[in-house]
């Protein structure tokens, strides 16, 4: 969900229309008329000839992943409930899910090959706002922690 701050100048939002096979949305405010694109944020990365993203079906409550791998054209399926984030680099990509059985907000972050396999995986207690990946580290950042993993050592 996505909230959408609009100057209300004078008056209050009178209307609002959403194209019916887009991304864009009209709102009437006072004798003014706003347009907006609403920006949806997709789950996608790419590493070792392999493009990962992921879409909800309509039929599944969880997210669809899959892991295409573009110079032979070989795609494989992976499904995970509540995925939010995903981040690649060189050889690996991470998946990053929100444990729902817990008391406290928890996160798992699995370490992936380019066919979905999971190699590694950790659970953390800050909510990931901020990622980034090389091929041996992966940086999570939250409004004042920073989570540091050397998922992979080097040689």
């Amino acid at each position: 969900m996505r909230s959408l701050r609009v100057p209300t100048f004078t008056g209050l939002v009178n209307s609002v229309s959403w194209e019916g096979f887009g991304l864009r949305i009209a709102l009437a405010v006072d004798a003014n008329i706003l347009f907006a694109n609403i920006q949806p944020e997709y789950l996608w990365g790419y590493f070792s000839n392999t493009l990962v993203f992921a879409f909800r079906k309509p039929e599944r409550n969880d997210m669809c992943i899959i892991f295409w791998d573009t110079t032979i054209n070989e795609k494989h399926v992976k499904y995970m409930k509540r995925l939010k984030k995903i981040v690649a680099s060189g050889d690996y990509c991470i998946l990053i899910t929100k444990l729902e059985e817990t008391t406290r907000d928890e996160w798992l972050l699995v370490l992936c090959n380019a066919v979905g396999c999971p190699l590694e995986q950790k659970v953390i207690t800050i909510e990931p706002k901020f990622v980034t990946m090389s091929g041996t580290h992966v940086i999570i950042a939250d409004s004042d922690v920073v989570y540091y993993w050397q998922y992979r050592s080097k040689g």
